[in-house]
């Protein structure tokens, strides 16, 4: 009995450890919250997994898009990765424009999510753990802007079972996806 209640406590510690370690620890900076979050509870060797920036503005007050319009400098994530891994461009979902006369900017205010996909190399093994690693710089505004910046890692466990979603950062992950701009591969230029 004694055994089995052992087992029950460790099962639920590593549980906890693992729902706790796929996001890093929010950082509270002027005007915003930030995090760096990943989409699956584990990672496979060799599988793309999505990963996101997470920022949760106070009200009224906005970040940038990639092009930020007239007067101020997109948000940016530097990544630090293990050997192998690669990391691709932020998806960015479509922005507001925030008008501060005479000046039109392209950002966002609430909360958002900037999307990467990041690539194991397949020589992982399974039972370990990795760090991701990532910097965010940013340009928080209301009347006045603000630079800002924070340092995140996350620790995930690799498995060679497919990864269940994380529940707590789903809905952020399908809003950011459902706000991606459509990209047409049809067009035709002529001149």
């Amino acid at each position: 009995m004694i055994r089995y209640q052992r087992f029950i406590i460790a099962a639920f510690c590593a549980f906890l450890f693992v729902a706790a370690s796929a996001q890093a620890q929010p950082v509270r900076t002027d005007y915003m919250e930030s995090e760096l979050v990943a989409e699956e509870s584990s990672i496979q060797p060799g599988r793309p997994f999505w990963m996101a920036l997470r920022m949760k503005m106070d009200e009224h007050w906005h970040v940038y898009w990639r092009n930020p319009g007239d007067a101020a400098y997109a948000t940016s994530i530097e990544w630090t990765l293990p050997e192998g891994f690669e990391a691709g461009p932020i998806h960015w979902p479509s922005p507001e424009q925030i008008d501060l006369p005479p000046l039109a900017n392209y950002a966002y205010e609430g909360e958002v999510y900037l999307l990467t996909e990041i690539t194991p190399p397949a020589n992982l093994k399974p039972g370990t753990s990795i760090e991701i690693s990532a910097y965010g710089d940013w340009l928080v505004c209301e009347e006045v802007c603000i630079p800002g910046s924070a340092a995140y890692t996350v620790s995930l466990p690799v498995t060679e079972s497919p990864p269940e979603a994380n529940t707590a950062w789903a809905e952020g992950f399908a809003t950011a996806r459902g706000n991606l701009p459509l990209v047409e591969h049809d067009w035709t230029l002529e001149a």
